[in-house]
């Protein structure tokens, strides 16, 4: 019963898209998106694209945007953080070129043993995110900005973004709690079949359909919250509330990677104003203190410290046997197939498996469950090819040390952080840093 009262409210939210976006507070529109990117376990239909609660929140907004109010479209300004997304699309677009004048050479032989799509046609399909969401969230920024003031607009966005972690968090507390919960698995875009999960036994997720996604989607909640304490935006006490809840929450998930990167957030925030004596001393206390409380704490049967201390094992248990294999084996096919030239955006599946190692024989794959990627940055790498790939990165690094706004800094250095780990941009939440504002002296990430 719980479960059915987050997808009512969660439709509810979706489907009042339009009425706000033209509402006397449009700006409210920023609410929508940042709730609805957190739930996408679940999947109304697919054509050509995953259509979840986010999808269509976005079209309900920016379509009668384009067909009612065309007279703000002369004055689009684009912001850097756009161009980083134009130019991960035409780096995309050459390397599909490239594979496809390597395969008709026969420089390249695809292997349709766990794919049988055609290489060209999954590089179009697997980019339907980029293709989509870039443009349709510049069109709503560009109509929010002729409303409000950016600034303004720039203080809603931190807010909303810290508080649509909140039920996500909930739904992992009431999922740990047992006392049923509900989620209905079928986003084609996890490889996952209809499915109707209850959650009396199973590892909470929050809504999404595994840990360590939601504390990758929770991450820019929490960055956000801190933002927002950082900035007098929110209350002191419902700050301590809401941290208190994620770091629950992110806790109860067992995600390794995700305890990982929260501490490494948090350490990095304490020194966000400069190094002291006093706060070197104060965070060596906090996290001894930690340590003491968590070290002899079991969630299903598994030691924390243990978790994290796994993650460094290659043998530790099937999941990180995989990670390991499936990143050995794209590094081996970057070295053998893209020192200068790569197999095509997304394309890693068709030459990857043949590099295996040998301890992956314990993992089967097949064309329902083929070799996943478990690092972006290395899959980019294999797809591109090494040249490409470091023009493109040391492209962005320079355009981001420029940026003055800390938490545009942090948000794409995580985003980086996470790609190492699986494929970040099968989500929504990176996309939403193209509605993060400013004024017009300031770019989001200064050019």
């Amino acid at each position: 019963m719980i479960s059915v009262l987050f997808y009512i409210v969660y439709i509810i939210i979706m489907i009042s898209a339009p009425a706000v976006v033209f509402g006397k507070r449009s700006y409210l529109i920023l609410f929508v998106l940042m709730m609805c990117a957190q739930f996408n376990v679940t999947s109304f239909f697919k054509a050509g694209i995953t259509v979840s609660f986010f999808e269509i929140a976005l079209l309900l907004s920016s379509l009668p945007i384009l067909l009612y109010s065309k007279s703000f479209l002369g004055s689009v300004r684009f912001t850097a953080a756009d161009k980083v997304f134009f130019a991960f699309l035409i780096f995309s677009g050459l390397s599909v070129v490239i594979a496809v004048i390597r395969i008709g050479i026969g420089n390249l032989v695809p292997s349709f043993e766990y794919l049988d799509t055609n290489p060209i046609l999954r590089s179009f399909m697997s980019l339907n995110k980029v293709i989509l969401f870039v443009p349709l969230l510049i069109v709503l920024r560009n109509y929010l900005l002729t409303k409000w003031d950016s600034a303004f607009l720039n203080q809603k966005f931190l807010i909303y973004l810290a508080y649509s972690g909140i039920l996500p968090a909930f739904a992992v507390l009431i999922q740990f709690l047992g006392v049923g919960f509900f989620l209905i698995h079928n986003n084609p875009s996890f490889g996952e079949d209809f499915k109707i999960v209850d959650y009396y036994v199973d590892r909470p997720v929050g809504l999404t359909n595994e840990a360590s996604f939601f504390v990758y989607q929770l991450f820019f909640s929490f960055v956000a919250l801190f933002e927002c304490n950082f900035r007098g935006l929110i209350k002191k006490r419902l700050f301590i509330f809401i941290f208190i809840l994620f770091a629950i929450a992110v806790v109860l998930s067992l995600s390794r990677t995700g305890l990982i990167f929260y501490i490494f957030f948090m350490l990095l925030y304490q020194f966000r104003s400069g190094l002291s004596l006093t706060k070197t001393i104060g965070v060596a206390v906090v996290l001894s203190v930690a340590f003491f409380l968590v070290r002899n704490l079991n969630i299903y049967g598994f030691n924390i410290i243990d978790r994290i201390m796994s993650s460094f094992d290659t043998q530790a248990d099937l999941s990180t046997i995989e990670r390991y294999g499936s990143t050995q084996a794209i590094w081996d096919l970057a070295l053998d197939k893209a020192l200068l030239v790569g197999v095509g955006i997304y394309n890693y599946g068709y030459y990857a498996t043949s590099y295996l190692p040998e301890y992956m024989s314990v993992i089967q794959y097949s064309k329902d469950k083929p070799l996943p990627s478990f690092n972006f940055v290395l899959q980019l790498v294999a797809e591109w090819g090494i040249p490409l790939f470091l023009f493109f990165v040391t492209r962005q690094f320079f355009k981001l040390r420029k940026s003055n706004d800390y938490f545009v800094k942090i948000f794409f250095m995580f985003l980086l952080f996470y790609a190492l780990t699986f494929q970040v941009l099968n989500f929504a939440t990176p996309f939403l840093i193209l509605l993060f504002t400013t004024n017009d002296e300031k770019d989001t990430l200064r050019a």
